[in-house]
């Protein structure tokens, strides 16, 4: 075989095996994608994350996050495009502060109120329905038939000042 037919079958091998580990690595690793004639600009979102929120978000900031929670949040970033999370972490209390002062930018699992509503802005499309229980000991079956006169004259422990025990005493 020629020399020149020997350097033109190597020069078409590794051709083939770079541009099929170039689709290979494309496909493994996405990288963000704007339309060439964008200039928009990459946003820092403040997140506020609740720690001890085990099934809505689960882990801390710089680990590992997962939970519906986060995962809601992530579908959101698919339209909004240059939107980067950035997790802040805290108890129910802080993060609400911190929104209020416009220390972050956006957090989820609040629950809607005409009172809240007057200084937070809550998306048209709720995040998810709310649902409450009251949990009693086993042997009180007659609480498990739904009837509300049940609890009459029982003594109900809740947390005082959070939105559920508002709305359960309601």
């Amino acid at each position: 075989m020629r020399a020149s037919a020997v350097l033109r079958s190597v020069i078409c091998r590794t051709l083939a095996v770079a541009l099929a580990a170039f689709a290979v690595l494309s496909a493994v690793i996405p990288v963000p994608a704007f339309a060439a004639d964008s200039d928009q600009q990459v946003k820092t979102v403040r997140v506020g994350w609740l720690i001890n929120n085990e099934g809505f978000q689960d882990g801390t900031p710089g680990e590992r996050l997962s939970g519906w929670g986060y995962d809601y949040l992530q579908t959101l970033s698919y339209y909004t495009p240059g939107w980067q999370y950035e997790y802040v972490s805290g108890t129910f209390t802080e993060l609400m502060d911190m929104l209020e002062a416009g220390e972050i930018d956006l957090m989820p699992n609040i629950s809607y109120s005409e009172e809240r509503a007057q200084k937070l802005l809550f998306s048209s499309n709720p995040e998810g329905a709310e649902r409450y229980y009251i949990y009693a000991k086993p042997d009180r079956d007659d609480l498990a038939k739904g009837d509300p006169q049940a609890l009459q004259g029982l003594t109900i422990g809740c947390n005082s000042g959070v939105m559920q025990t508002f709305v359960g005493q309601q």
